[in-house]
């Protein structure tokens, strides 16, 4: 089942539904388009010749059987506005016209009045003139940044740090760590060092109960901060596998 925003304008007020429906057709695949203008011409010598600006998509969306009398009430009013629109993910928006604009009829399922199907067929409003090159969802990666990390690792005696144990113990926003799954999600590091000696990552990131860990440290050459110290930013990215 397809998930689908609904909405309509009616006196400067706009209304909005999200349905499951039961099927969509021609919205994301050239299933069926209208032709524009629709000019076809048959010369002397047999030529054929055709004027075609374009093509608008005809998008057929199944509801199923309404049973809940705002829902069906709810479709009746975005079929009789003039001001329609729908939205399903990655297709983004569409603006909508009806395919039929004198009248609507839905279908008693068994002919009994408990199941009434609902089939509405629109005709997108503009012209288009290549079919909609949709791209997959952006993949959404999670940053948790903790600055002024203290590091005390060396080349020669690493520093073990973990999420949720101190300095980790919590990111810059004061918030813990979230329960971490190297089987479910793809784990980053970026290390910015707030002195003039580079800060490193020594080993793997791995698992350690909930939460991951890891080693870093400090080059033997270059400069501590101010105060004799090591520091660094670390920013731990999260990824849906």
């Amino acid at each position: 089942m397809a998930t689908i925003v609904f909405k309509y304008r009616k006196s400067s007020t706009t209304y909005s539904r999200t349905f499951a429906v039961s099927s969509v057709r021609g919205y994301d695949e050239p299933d069926e388009v209208e032709f524009l203008p629709p000019i076809q011409q048959v010369a002397l010598d047999g030529t054929i010749i055709e004027e075609m600006q374009g093509f608008r998509r005809v998008i057929t969306v199944g509801f199923g059987v309404l049973q809940e009398a705002a829902d069906r009430a709810f479709v009746f009013n975005f079929l009789a506005n003039n001001e329609r629109w729908i939205t399903m993910s990655p297709m983004g928006t569409v603006v909508l016209a009806l395919a039929d604009p004198t009248a609507f009829a839905n279908q008693w399922q068994n002919g009994h009045k408990l199941e009434r199907n609902y089939d509405v067929q629109l005709r997108e409003t503009i012209l288009q003139t290549a079919w909609p090159d949709y791209a997959d969802p952006v993949e959404i990666e999670t940053l948790y940044i903790k600055t002024d990390v203290q590091i005390t690792g060396t080349p020669e005696s690493p520093q073990t740090l973990t999420t949720n144990t101190a300095p980790l113990a919590t990111d810059d926003t004061g918030q813990a760590y979230p329960a971490i799954s190297l089987t479910t999600h793809a784990v980053s590091l970026l290390i910015a060092e707030k002195q003039d000696c580079v800060v490193y990552r020594t080993s793997d990131i791995s698992q350690s109960g909930n939460n991951i860990t890891f080693q870093v440290a400090h080059a033997n050459a270059g400069n501590a901060y101010s105060d004799g110290n090591f520091y660094a930013a670390l920013t731990i990215g999260l990824q849906e596998k």
